[in-house]
């Protein structure tokens, strides 16, 4: 198929036991998709090192065996069968790869992780997030500092590319789903694009047409504004009070440090609340050296 229409039914969730990972859960099954059946999916690296050659925390300090990873993501999460459907996924592998792995084999919608591959602070994002957000078939949400109310403001940063109208629909999905309402920004560069009066004018018009043209242009408002993309965006996030930002990630083909796209990834390294990643079709083509873990720690 060439796109994915937009479901919250079978929702896998990255967990490597600490807390972001499990706040993340947490917030998935209270708030933005109660009654989904969360996947808790745990990689099990027994022989994973760093560069140095020194176990990494999940080799180190980590359950030892299938049977011990699975007794302990069942105890981190036994609150959430009382909020829905879930059941737990443990395989010895990389986390990307046992994640990806899982999300494709039972048709996930989409694939959750906590900021920086579990580290303690609340900012970031980790080496298994920037792979799953550069090679997923589905979209990647990274939850970082959400907050325990219902969805009721999403940003969504819209640039007219190929992901554009994915991106407006997930947006919509989740917007009805809390009757939240929704901002399309569009950011004019200008170290790309010339900040002309007409510029501004005609993308101020495209964008308009966007909110009114939608399926709901009474919570819908746009606008356009001058600078660098990530930095408007995150000024407008809190401009706003925005409970999520939708956005689409670009340059799947790209190669090396600029794969996620220079926008995506600096929004994702310092937003204030979780952001929803839409990825391209299912039959984009990855670069096979995406999928190869590398030894360096999360």
């Amino acid at each position: 198929m060439d796109d994915l229409k937009p479901a919250l039914e079978r929702i896998v969730v990255g967990m490597d036991l600490r807390m972001p990972s499990i706040e993340a859960a947490r917030w998935v099954a209270t708030t933005f998709a109660p009654g989904a059946e969360l996947v808790m999916t745990y990689a099990l690296e027994l022989h994973a090192t760093d560069l140095a050659g020194i176990p990494k925390p999940s080799a180190r300090g980590g359950p030892k065996d299938v049977q011990a990873a699975r007794q302990q993501l069942h105890e981190v999460t036994r609150e959430l069968a009382a909020l829905g459907s879930y059941r737990v996924e443990v395989r010895e592998d990389g986390a990307a790869r046992t994640i990806l792995a899982v999300a494709t084999e039972c048709g996930a919608d989409l694939i959750v992780v906590g900021p920086h591959g579990g580290r303690e602070t609340p900012r970031g994002i980790g080496t298994t997030a920037e792979r799953l957000i550069r090679t997923s078939p589905v979209p990647v949400l990274l939850v970082s500092q959400p907050r325990l109310r219902g969805l009721k403001q999403l940003l969504v940063p819209v640039d007219g590319g190929d992901l554009t109208r994915m991106v407006l629909e997930w947006a919509d999905f989740v917007a009805k789903r809390d009757g939240a309402e929704m901002a399309l920004m569009h950011v004019l560069d200008p170290t790309t694009q010339a900040p002309a009066s007409s510029a501004a004018t005609r993308d101020d018009r495209w964008l308009s047409s966007l909110a009114r043209d939608g399926p709901e242009p009474n919570r819908t408002t746009s606008f356009t504004v001058s600078g660098k993309p990530a930095d408007e965006i995150l000024a407008a996030t809190a401009r706003l009070d925005a409970d999520l930002i939708v956005m689409g990630r670009r340059g799947r083909r790209r190669v090396l440090s600029g794969v996620v796209g220079s926008t995506a990834s600096d929004t994702l390294r310092n937003a204030p609340c979780p952001v929803l990643i839409i990825v391209d079709p299912p039959n984009a083509i990855v670069d096979e050296w995406l999928t190869t873990e590398s030894q360096s720690s999360g």
